[in-house]
């Protein structure tokens, strides 16, 4: 069961001021940023998704190396939602939108397809991935980009009072 919003990063804490007055957590983990190699067994047509979404996470500046499962199971719920929508596309089954059923030809009612709710399932599963790498309007408005070498930046900041001693 969901407990609120989620919780703001420490740098997100740090830019807004600290307005709930809270403590911060200063152990924050901050993972290299980066574009994780696809698995060596993944198929490729689940690779090409994977390159895809992770050329558009990255361009954006938030992709990091542990994000690299994430993306994977993005990039599977991608293919598997592209495949379910071209066979109710193509009405490949009777059974894609739905089913008339019944023990007579006097009685019919329908019932939700395999297809159909295979089409929901991978999309909400599309929907949440995208949302956590912020490829969602709302979620890329919660996000803080990483800059260019968030390494170098990193040490610069490390670096910065010693800087001013000297200068």
């Amino acid at each position: 069961m969901p407990r609120g919003r989620k919780p703001k990063s420490a740098a997100a804490k740090r830019l807004d001021g600290n307005p709930g007055t809270r403590p911060i957590n200063d152990r924050e983990p901050e993972p290299e940023r980066g574009f994780p190699e696809p698995p060596a067994n993944m198929p490729d047509d689940v690779v090409e998704a994977y390159m895809m979404i992770g050329r558009l996470v990255d361009g954006m500046g938030v992709l990091s190396v542990v994000d690299g499962i994430l993306l994977s199971v993005a990039a599977y719920a991608y293919v598997r939602w592209d495949r379910t929508a071209r066979w109710m596309v193509a009405g490949l089954t009777q059974e894609i939108s739905g089913v008339l059923s019944g023990e007579d030809a006097n009685q019919e009612k329908w019932t939700r397809s395999p297809m159909a709710i295979a089409d929901r399932d991978n999309s909400k599963a599309i929907r949440e991935c995208l949302t956590e790498l912020g490829l969602t309007p709302t979620s890329r408005a919660r996000l803080m980009t990483m800059g260019g070498d968030a390494k170098e930046s990193r040490e610069e900041t490390m670096l910065k009072p010693f800087r001013e001693d000297a200068g």
